[in-house]
């Protein structure tokens, strides 16, 4: 049974309004004010509520922004209810997350219909969330415990090897083994933390919502990609390989910086990964009207056009002809990344002849 949460102050037409919905075969729960309907919400989950604009105390406004806000309630479905209505009001109430705007007085059809048109709506959401799961547990299931033996049978290897011949290793061949110990731990924590990361940005690209709010970012790229960029090609050891334009251009995109820096990360960890140690890896930048770009050229073995199509989770292409170790998730994330943000990601390459990345990210409004 659908629970309907109804905030509003008038006794009377709450009563009403919960009456309504009971007779229509809704559960309906009645909160006096804005403060009450929180609690309420937080203490039965409803799956929808109703809010009165004007209350004395918090308002629906305000009972909506803090509502919003609460990680375990922010997408309950919520529509206002207003005996006042007006352009600004509507606009404002779009702007906090409401769901939908009822003029009072309405007739119990055009409140049915509301209330029915954004549970199915909310349904069809939990339905592709549920779907994308899923498919990511499938996925998962079947790729993840490959990628996991080989960290994992490097890192008992080495620490079974110094424990049983510590006796017969010098302190520089063992302080040599714990490194690689640590190299290997680092590889799996990667592995680990991207499987995370991949799978909550799957689920997020279908919450329009929380897109909004992440594209409302604003990161000076040069405080980033430059740091990024060195900070990575120094802890893979290839910081001589690394050609970088020293006339990085600078802008503001509406990125996060830890996520614009994971962009950089794992586009750079990618070309040194598919290059050999010598093998430059060139990264330029520039600036359009609208647009940052970042392009990362490498000389690796390349990709057939196909091939650059399908960069997909879990897809290593080669891997039976190189030893690089990864999921292959890398370009996946970065290219879900730059989509989310509203950005182009752009793969051109040719077997044997190297790999060039780009990436077009945003500008933020105002730059």
């Amino acid at each position: 049974m659908t629970t309907v949460l109804v905030i509003d102050d008038d006794s009377a037409f709450r009563a009403t309004l919960a009456a309504s919905l009971q007779k229509k075969g809704f559960e309906a729960i009645e909160a006096t004010d804005g403060a009450e309907g929180v609690k309420l919400a937080q203490a039965q989950h409803p799956d929808l509520i109703l809010c009165d604009v004007n209350m004395s105390g918090a308002d629906g406004y305000l009972t909506l922004h803090a509502l919003r806000h609460d990680p375990k309630l922010g997408a309950i479905p919520f529509l206002l209810m207003t005996g006042q209505p007006d352009d600004a009001g509507m606009r404002q109430a779009m702007e906090l997350g409401a769901d939908d705007y009822l003029p009072k007085p309405f007739n119990n059809q055009q409140l049915f219909a509301a209330i029915e048109a954004r549970v199915q709506k909310h349904q069809n959401i939990r339905n592709q969330v549920e779907e994308k799961l899923a498919e990511l547990r499938s996925s998962i299931s079947q790729a993840l415990p490959e990628e996991l033996s080989g960290p994992i049978k490097q890192i008992v290897g080495l620490t079974e090897f110094v424990s049983t011949a510590y006796r017969h290793l010098e302190l520089s061949e063992i302080v040599t083994l714990a490194k690689d110990v640590h190299q290997w731990t680092l590889c799996l924590q990667r592995l680990v933390d991207n499987c995370l990361l991949y799978a909550e940005l799957e689920v997020l690209a279908t919450d329009k919502e929380r897109i909004e709010a992440l594209r409302k970012h604003k990161t000076f790229v040069r405080d980033v990609v430059e740091p990024a960029l060195i900070q990575k090609a120094k802890q893979m050891e290839r910081y001589p390989d690394l050609v970088l334009d020293r006339t990085l251009s600078n802008g503001q995109v509406s990125v996060s910086p830890e996520y614009l820096k994971k962009i950089v990360d794992e586009l750079l960890d990618n070309a040194f990964k598919f290059s050999k140690p010598g093998d430059p890896v060139q990264v330029k930048t520039s600036l359009s009207d609208k647009e940052f770009i970042l392009t990362v050229t490498d000389q690796g073995p390349g990709m057939t056009r196909e091939q650059a199509k399908k960069v997909g989770a879990y897809m290593q292409f080669g891997r039976k002809l190189h030893e690089q170790h990864g999921s292959g998730l890398g370009l996946t994330i970065a290219k879900r990344l730059v989509e989310l943000y509203g950005g182009s990601f752009e793969i051109q390459s040719q077997p044997g002849a190297g790999t060039t990345v780009n990436c077009a990210l945003p500008l933020s409004r105002g730059h």
